[in-house]
């Protein structure tokens, strides 16, 4: 008995990454959809004191995601 074996060519770098690239520009531009809609309902939003708390109550994230990077 003979068996064909098929061997398949590993995708490129360009190909394996291509997916992720468009969940990450959804992201973005949801993001920024969100951001617009806000500055419009709130003339608040766009504040210097509003991005700043913003920015403070995100922090702890954001050292929190650096230490895991260097972890993993």
């Amino acid at each position: 008995m003979t068996s064909a074996s098929t061997t398949t060519a590993p995708a490129s770098w360009r190909a394996r990454f291509a997916g992720g690239a468009a969940v990450r520009l959804e992201s973005l531009i949801v993001l920024a959809v969100l951001c617009v809609a806000m500055a419009m309902l709130s003339s608040a939003f766009l504040s210097v004191s509003n991005i700043l708390n913003i920015l403070l109550s995100t922090s702890v994230f954001g050292v929190l995601a650096i230490g895991m990077t260097f972890v993993i």
